[in-house]
């Protein structure tokens, strides 16, 4: 039998939910890599001790 697996690279997105900031909407908003938004009264995740996002569970890595 001759079965053909295929193999996709992954990327840190497939380990990672990566969240990012939206830019110059002064509340403190962040999109999630899992497609949801979340919002800080202040601080960035790592400031409000956030290591793994709550909507997929992946650990979070932040970009702005």
């Amino acid at each position: 039998m001759n079965d053909v697996i295929e193999v996709k690279p992954y990327s840190m997105d497939d380990v990672m939910c990566v969240w990012i900031e939206q830019e110059d909407d002064g509340y403190g908003y962040w999109d999630t890599g899992c497609g949801e938004s979340h919002l800080f009264f202040g601080g960035t995740s790592s400031d409000n001790h956030y290591k793994f996002c709550p909507y997929c569970g992946k650990p979070i890595k932040e970009e702005k």
